[in-house]
């Protein structure tokens, strides 16, 4: 009975270690260190568009026919005019390159900006919107009226036309003794003003809405009491969304914990048949470590992982566009501090 409880013992180790080799070499071999980061251009900054426009969605730097991109972050702030969020906070974008490579900026489809690569990290507010960042009116305002009943007034617009509701104004001003005393601020022009409906059902990732004048603008102007009308767009209609009917995924179920097997007495007869597991398990074991040492070793181990393949291939294809030689990008490389057997791996399987 003693030698059959050996013999249970010895054979679960023997199969725990066939586990373990049959695990190592499924997996790849861990680098001493991973691959060094690059220099590298990274991208962040502010994103500001109209209010009434659709959102954007993407900040994409391309350089060559690399591309990396930023979502722009949701919960964007707006006010009645435009709406302000930012990217490269959460999606970092670090674009690698060489020197004089040149990196393009898109905002969605739409180019931007160009620069020049360099090492670092550069904010790039972009705006879309028909204000700038932070507007400031600029009043303009034109030469005093001669007086008249004791007043004087002069015409002043927005070079900066921060607020499309309020771009010109008219300043009444009383002449007493070339004193000038600001009194009243009038203003002369009437705007359009919109009102919508609320949003409508989602229906193909499409929403709509029905926008209708609210102002009195024509019949102001028809009667002599504004002097002039200011046509502001009317608001979108039509808007992008995302489905209104979502489903909630089962939540996955605890995993079970393994079963062990459970071992039975064993009679004196069936000794034989652990010699024989035994003895296979050793030759398996064996097999397996010199399977490692003579074949995966040998060869230098499993193939590049996927990702440091594709860099590789990046950057000896823009030092190919550069002029650069395969030698040169190589040593450029190992300056940096890749392997150098692993860079010729990638050479040797490309």
């Amino acid at each position: 009975m003693k030698l059959n409880k050996l013999l249970t013992l010895t054979l679960l180790f023997l199969v725990a270690l066939a586990f373990l080799a049959l695990a190592a070499e499924d997996e790849p071999p861990a680098l001493e260190d991973d691959p060094p980061v690059l220099d590298n251009h990274q991208f962040y900054g502010k994103v500001q568009w109209d209010k009434d426009d659709i959102a954007p969605v993407l900040v994409i730097a391309k350089i060559g026919e690399t591309s990396y991109q930023s979502t722009i972050e949701d919960g964007a702030t707006c006010d009645d005019v435009v709406c302000l969020s930012k990217y490269g906070y959460i999606e970092i974008i670090r674009v690698l390159g060489f020197t004089e490579d040149q990196v393009d900026i898109y905002l969605d489809d739409t180019l931007i900006e160009s620069f020049t690569y360099e090492n670092k990290a550069q904010q790039f507010d972009i705006n879309i919107a028909s204000v700038p960042f932070s507007c400031d009116p600029d009043w303009d305002c034109g030469a005093w009226t001669n007086c008249t009943n004791k007043t004087k007034t002069r015409f002043c617009v927005d070079d900066n036309k921060c607020n499309p509701k309020e771009l010109n104004k008219t300043i009444t001003n009383k002449c007493s003794l070339g004193v000038t005393e600001i009194v009243t601020a009038s203003p002369t022009a009437c705007y359009y003003l919109w009102d919508c409906t609320t949003w409508g059902s989602c229906i193909n990732n499409q929403k709509s809405r029905v926008c209708t004048r609210t102002d009195t603008c024509d019949a102001d102007f028809a009667a002599g009491t504004v002097d002039s009308v200011v046509t502001t767009p009317k608001l979108s209609e039509k808007d992008v969304c995302l489905s209104s009917t979502t489903t909630t995924p089962e939540a996955p179920l605890p995993p079970s914990a393994p079963k062990l097997p459970s071992f039975q007495p064993v009679e004196e007869k069936s000794n034989l048949i652990f010699y024989i597991i035994g003895i296979v398990v050793f030759l398996l074991i064996v097999g397996g470590i010199l399977v490692y040492f003579f074949v995966i070793k040998k060869k230098g181990g499993p193939g590049l992982d996927a990702n440091v393949k594709s860099q590789l291939s990046s950057i000896f294809q823009r030092g190919k566009q550069g002029g650069l030689s395969e030698g040169q990008v190589k040593e450029k490389l190992v300056s940096k501090g890749w392997q150098e057997g692993m860079v010729n791996k990638f050479l040797g399987k490309k």
